[in-house]
């Protein structure tokens, strides 16, 4: 995707996909690997946007109870200048999608925190704000993205697992002795439609591996 004339700071990304295909995984292992922290949020109908934006919360003093000033995710993020990840966009409340159309702007990105007292806050030039989304059409409990925070984003469609699968199973299970009996089913199913397993199936089924459970039960 080119990029916008006058845009300065990381190019918002959103990631579309089934469920467990390893959008996740593949975000943390950028993160990583660029070495930029991060902040990650699971979106869902009704949640407190608070923990986006920040609050006043409640302190003790010498002479009384006051309030202090607690960041969000996505305001401490914006304002350090690392990655807020937001998990199932499509699920979001549409009061809190609103309110990050400023960090998303492709020429000058700003932070509103009227709570705060605060407008119109320049967001740091390394902020990266990476979503996910599963489709709305396809049998996943969501709903249809607002066109405007859609539009703010480089879309990439994931239709292929993308997480580094062969390491995952690694760290799961090391040298355990089913370690490579249990990947070369992995690779066999993903050869038929019928008995295709996600990046989710493989952790899961490598945990229960682990714990003891018999390797075809899990």
């Amino acid at each position: 995707e080119p990029i916008p004339e006058g845009f300065h700071g990381r190019l918002p990304v959103l990631l579309t996909g089934p469920t467990g295909g390893g959008k996740s995984h593949i975000i943390r292992d950028i993160a990583h690997a660029i070495g930029l922290g991060y902040a990650e949020t699971n979106s869902y109908p009704g949640m407190d946007v608070s923990l986006w934006f920040g609050m006043h919360r409640p302190v003790e003093r010498e002479h009384g109870i006051g309030l202090e000033w607690q960041p969000g995710l996505l305001s401490a993020a914006a304002e350090n200048g690392s990655a807020f990840f937001m998990e199932e966009a499509t699920r979001a409340p549409q009061d809190g999608i609103g309110r990050t159309f400023g960090v998303l702007e492709p020429n000058f990105r700003y932070l509103s925190l009227p709570e705060k007292g605060e407008l119109s806050t320049p967001v740091h030039d390394d902020f990266w704000f990476i979503a996910t989304a599963n489709p709305a059409t396809a049998g996943y409990a969501v709903q249809r993205m607002d066109r405007a925070f859609n539009s703010r984003f480089v879309h990439i469609e994931i239709d292929q697992p993308m997480a580094d699968e062969a390491r995952l199973l690694d760290d799961l299970l090391g040298n355990h002795q089913h370690r490579e009996a249990f990947w070369r089913t992995v690779l066999d199913c993903r050869n038929h439609p019928e008995s295709f397993v996600n990046t989710r199936d493989i952790i899961i089924s490598a945990r229960l591996i682990r714990m003891g459970i018999d390797p075809v039960r899990a």
